[in-house]
């Protein structure tokens, strides 16, 4: 994709390069030039220019290195940023943020979940802080039928990786869950790429694991903003863990899953109390 920066730049420098080439120039073209003469000097002046610009853009991407003019502008597609006037304001952001609450399924009423409100959760998701833009992150929206085949898969693998006493202990946990997950409209499995790109270094992978978490708060933030019911759950180890359930998911031994974010619809989101410590406790200021 073009980037629109850019092109601008390019305007903003050519324009004024020609213009004074041509009122200085003491190039002196002879009488009866041929148009292909005038364009080849016309062309090589541009070409001039425009190498001053993009030797030019280098010096200011390196100072600014950030907007629509990042270094890899040119082969991600570019997503609109909001204008100033659109973006909340603190106390906005802020409520929005207390308000989010880990509403669990046994309070889903079993209504489905509209995909384009799933689709802005994940859009949310999308701009998530990454280190190097790795955007090593990945989602996979289990629903419908799925949902009963991914349940089964879990259970399967709990039973043939435990010991039979052990498995009896995560089963005895998981099994008043599993009675409420007919109610769950989908389920988010939140993942990474341990190396997003061949070409380059992958981070280290605690950076993945924050990243990935940051995206699923946004998630549930979208989420909250829209009513929507969601909580993180982390499934028995034994089974997220195992290369059978990354399969599942497309994903490569190397990657991981962290996680499930487990979203409904429910009428009872408000009867949900949040309570926090004083943040004031919580911090340290050094100057």
């Amino acid at each position: 994709m073009v980037c629109p920066m850019s092109l601008l730049f390019d305007a903003a420098v050519v324009a004024p390069v020609v213009a004074i080439a041509a009122a200085k120039s003491d190039v002196v073209l002879p009488e009866g030039a041929s148009a292909a003469t005038t364009i080849a000097v016309g062309g090589a002046i541009t070409l001039s220019a425009l190498c001053l610009s993009k030797f030019l853009k280098k010096i200011v991407i390196k100072k600014i290195h950030g907007g629509c003019c990042h270094t890899k502008c040119s082969k991600t597609t570019v997503a609109e940023v909001p204008a100033p006037e659109t973006i909340p304001n603190a106390d906005q952001t802020l409520s929005l943020i207390k308000k989010r609450r880990s509403v669990f399924p046994k309070d889903f009423s079993g209504e489905a979940v509209p995909r384009e409100s799933i689709e802005k959760m994940l859009e949310a998701a999308n701009w998530a802080p990454t280190h190097g833009l790795s955007e090593a992150f990945r989602f996979v929206v289990i629903e419908g039928d799925e949902r009963k085949k991914m349940e089964n898969l879990i259970v399967s693998l709990i039973d043939e990786k435990l010991p039979a006493e052990k498995a009896q202990g995560v089963h005895a946990k998981l099994t008043p869950k599993r009675a409420h997950w007919p109610k769950v409209s989908a389920f988010i499995a939140l993942c990474y790429k341990q190396q997003p790109n061949p070409s380059t270094t992958p981070n280290p992978e605690w950076e993945e694991v924050a990243s990935t978490s940051a995206a699923a708060q946004n998630m549930a933030l979208v989420g909250a903003s829209l009513g929507i019911a969601s909580y993180w759950a982390s499934f028995p180890e034994v089974a997220r863990d195992s290369n059978e359930f990354k399969a599942y998911l497309g994903l490569t031994p190397e990657d991981r899953c962290i996680g499930v974010l487990v979203v409904g619809q429910s009428d009872r989101i408000s009867g949900y109390r949040g309570k926090r410590g004083d943040w004031k406790a919580k911090v340290d200021f050094r100057a």
